[in-house]
């Protein structure tokens, strides 16, 4: 057969065949054909064949179609040929991204179409998936007003307890498009604010990375000044949500931030701490999939499975003096484990302590091994603690620390 001499709907019909007879060689070359020739005015065919007869790479890529074109897509006429069932499973993505009130007139186009045809309950269910908190008080009396909605009460109280919520409370929508930078490709504004900077999208999307700096790197033999700050974001400019608060913590140099997943279109930058006359600088903004493993989110802190002071080029040995050695970190991060390497093949020292401060002031006692002969490599284990500063004091002989671990980078069991 030559693919390109037959219409799509003959293909479909093929693939059918072929995974009903089990054909399975046929069905994959069918499929990956037809794969590579997604387009707007198949699309809707395809994922609805792919997801009936669970084929799963046809189905994903559909999906992703989907998520970036969603608009044209529910606009084309392949869309009309979708069932009750997949148009909700469309209408229900985050990642299906369009203007809220262009969701809501292609749905009732569809409605339109198939209301006589329709079970009972299949329009409340479909107009139930539109995101009534996501549109303007204009685009709401369009709906209101639409002959689907204005005598339908179901429908009604829904975009009235929709609207009348805060719109953190729903999910929003925002395009998925994981490792790119959005702060280089899709930035809209960025400007200055009362006390920080902000950055604009030109619309929303899906982030779980921030990277930035406040003013520049500093050098090697420059004086530490540390500042502190918060993050918020906002798909409307009108509501706020705080997804990083280093306020009452000392940060220095990048800043490498882990949030967990959300849509922005508007990201913020607020300093409470030694933040005047200098701007923050966006370096990243992404969604990070190739080293979200490497992390995890511990009440709004970064939790780092990597070594933070081998990875962070910029953390700090402050002083290193016979008796201790001072470690910075860039950030407060949560640590529960060290490893160090000490004195190598000289002496054991005769005993150390560790502590932890987030401020250079107070301290918190992690280890305490003052009375112990220490050499070689120390595996350390404690309580998670937010750590920006680490202090090794040796009892009473020289320190030599040859390596540091935060945290721990083998196996703590």
């Amino acid at each position: 057969m030559d693919l390109r001499n037959l219409e799509n709907k003959v293909i479909l019909e093929l693939l059918i065949l072929s995974n009903k007879i089990g054909f399975t060689k046929l069905q994959f070359s069918l499929s990956e054909y037809l794969r590579k020739h997604i387009n707007v005015n198949n699309v809707s065919s395809l994922f609805s064949v792919a997801s009936f007869y669970q084929l799963k790479e046809l189905e994903a890529q559909s999906l992703n179609f989907i998520d970036v074109y969603a608009l044209d897509v529910l606009q084309s006429e392949d869309a009309l040929s979708l069932s009750p069932e997949t148009l909700q499973l469309i209408l229900n993505r985050d990642t299906a991204y369009a203007n809220e009130v262009d969701i809501f007139r292609a749905a009732c186009r569809w409605i339109k179409k198939y209301q006589n045809e329709l079970y009972p309950g299949d329009k409340t269910k479909i107009l139930s998936a539109v995101r009534y908190q996501l549109m303007d008080d204009e685009e709401l009396s369009e709906v209101r007003q639409s002959d689907l909605v204005r005598s339908d009460t179901i429908i009604l109280d829904v975009i009235k307890s929709r609207i009348e919520s805060l719109p953190q409370e729903f999910n929003g929508r925002g395009q998925l498009i994981p490792n790119v930078n959005f702060a280089e490709q899709y930035q809209k504004d960025l400007y200055q604010i009362d006390g920080g900077t902000m950055i604009t999208f030109y619309y929303p999307l899906n982030i779980n990375y921030i990277e930035m700096i406040y003013g520049k790197v500093p050098k090697w033999n420059e004086e530490i000044r540390p500042y502190s700050y918060y993050i918020e974001v906002s798909t409307d400019k009108r509501h706020w949500l705080r997804v990083v608060d280093h306020s009452n913590y000392h940060c220095q140099s990048t800043q490498r931030l882990w949030i967990n997943r959300r849509f922005v279109r508007y990201i913020r930058i607020v300093g409470t701490e030694n933040t005047s006359n200098k701007k923050f600088d966006f370096l990243k903004v992404m969604y990070n999939t190739e080293k979200m493993h490497s992390v995890e989110i511990k009440n709004g802190f970064v939790a780092p499975k990597y070594n933070v002071i081998l990875e962070n080029v910029d953390t700090r040995v402050v002083k290193i003096m016979p008796e201790h050695m001072h470690v910075t970190l860039t950030q407060p991060y949560v640590l529960s484990s060290l490893r160090m390497l000490l004195n190598d093949d000289r002496e054991p020292i005769s005993g150390y302590t560790i502590k932890v401060s987030t401020n250079n002031k107070h301290w918190d006692m992690i280890v305490n091994k003052s009375h112990v002969l220490a050499r070689s490599w120390q595996l350390l284990r404690f309580e998670s603690k937010l750590v920006v500063y680490i202090l090794i004091t040796s009892e009473r002989t020289f320190l030599h620390c040859v390596d540091l671990e935060a945290p721990a980078q083998v196996l703590l069991d």
